[in-house]
């Protein structure tokens, strides 16, 4: 499994634009990943986690993790917030409503 340990979420986007950049970069996550983020940040008491523990509770690797983040806060259902190095993912309300009703299906 690959892992990445980083300072903050600058570095997870700039490793996101460079995998980008390659012919192998050029595919977008997948549902299953993305929902998974969204599974753990949901069973949390307050739905919202550091960057750096959700990315090691989703046992995602790196590059999966840094889409499916940057994905599901362009939808909206995710807001990142904080200083680099302690930036926390929360879910939005409309988040909240999504995750639930995946839990649900």
């Amino acid at each position: 499994m690959e892992t990445f340990k980083a300072t903050g979420f600058l570095p997870f986007l700039e490793g996101l634009q460079k995998h980008r950049a390659s012919p192998a970069g050029r595919g977008r996550v997948s549902g299953g990943n993305t929902l998974s983020v969204l599974t753990v940040l949901n069973a949390t008491r307050q739905r919202s986690m550091a960057i750096f523990e959700l990315h090691e509770a989703t046992g995602m690797g790196f590059l999966d993790f840094s889409q499916a983040i940057l994905s599901l806060e362009d939808m909206g259902f995710v807001a990142i917030s904080g200083e680099p190095g302690d930036e926390a993912a929360r879910l939005t309300k409309l988040g909240v409503d999504i995750a639930d009703l995946v839990h649900s299906a």
